[in-house]
């Protein structure tokens, strides 16, 4: 198992995903960006926000 993991890790594919994420969630914070104000667009640009700096 640890073997896996490693290779995982030494292939740089977590990093790639992290970085995807990224995009994907920055794009997402431009599109609730475009809502109307109200508690609804705070509540989905908390979590995409939430989303860029979580690590686990």
């Amino acid at each position: 198992m640890l073997t896996a993991i490693n290779l995982i890790r030494k292939s740089g594919s977590i990093e790639k995903s992290r970085q995807l994420a990224e995009v994907y969630t920055r794009r997402a914070l431009k599109e609730t960006a475009g809502l109307s104000p109200g508690t609804t667009r705070d509540i989905l640009s908390a979590m995409a926000e939430e989303l860029l700096v979580r690590r686990t």
